[in-house]
């Protein structure tokens, strides 16, 4: 339900603001919206009642967990449909001295990639995830779908590929929208180049590629679940009531002393009236 509701622009029904349920701001955290900074009436529809703010906020590790799972995801298919090493912790940099990173590093053994000019076997991958429809994308969304994606890849180009082409190494940036979306147009084609080897080993041996169609499917689909799931947890960890009274503490239990003590008291009123 709440992937057909997130992409087709319906408000959730679970985010819906009343009186007795005045969701309007994020998590006590947040740096942008708070309890006490909360959405402005202008935004509330945008960024509170279509969930687009809880999806990208880093407040309580949802959006960096959900990069990490797509990261690993690529890697761990790479490896699998090309026998690739991928690595995820060492050699990350892409720069010998601004200590910058990428995600992930990907050594081929029978594939050549380009960094530049010069023929490689390793490729560096650096995957973000953006929401084309808040407001700071909206207007760029709004005239042309992927030009969000490819600004955000050209950001990434200009910190991570002169250093990688540098080391010898060929990077490319992987977009991931909210929405589902997958950029730019060479990274699409590269994710699903992971699956021309074996392909084209499952036609050699008299199949007709449909097990490898299948799992590059099921790959794309993956990523999807990953980004439904994980952004509705999101939502629904970080949208804070507003304004809705605090419970009433517990009453303390009494003592057998303060009880007795309590009775005496009672009694005493009784017998003087």
């Amino acid at each position: 339900t709440y992937l057909y509701l997130y992409r087709l622009g319906v408000p959730l029904p679970s985010l819906a603001t009343s009186a007795a349920l005045p969701f309007a701001s994020c998590n006590k955290k947040c740096t942008h919206n708070p309890p006490h900074r909360p959405f402005p009436n202008a935004k509330l529809l945008c960024l509170h009642s279509l969930g687009h703010h809880y999806t990208m906020c880093g407040v309580g590790g949802h959006s960096i967990r959900l990069h990490d799972l797509i990261v690993r995801l690529i890697a761990v298919t790479a490896k699998r449909e090309t026998g690739c090493d991928a690595h995820l912790e060492k050699g990350l940099g892409s720069s010998t001295t601004a200590g910058k990173k990428i995600d992930a590093v990907l050594s081929f053994a029978n594939r050549t990639v380009f960094a530049g000019s010069t023929a490689t076997a390793v490729m560096t991958i650096d995957v973000s995830r953006l929401c084309p429809l808040l407001p700071s994308h909206l207007q760029t969304a709004a005239r042309d779908a992927a030009a969000t994606i490819d600004e955000r890849a050209r950001e990434k180009n200009a910190k991570h590929l002169t250093g990688c082409i540098g080391l010898g190494r060929a990077f490319l940036p992987i977009v991931v929208t909210t929405l589902g979306g997958i950029g730019p147009l060479a990274s699409r084609d590269f994710l699903s180049s992971l699956f021309a080897n074996s392909m084209a080993a499952e036609r050699a041996a008299g199949g007709s590629g449909q097990l490898t169609a299948r799992r590059r499917s099921d790959f794309f689909r993956s990523i999807m679940v990953l980004l439904v799931r994980k952004q509705r947890l999101a939502t629904a960890d970080l949208a804070t009531p507003l304004a809705r009274p605090a419970p009433p503490p517990p009453p303390k239990p009494s003592s057998g002393r303060k009880r007795k003590a309590n009775a005496n008291v009672a009694a005493q009123h009784a017998a003087s009236l």
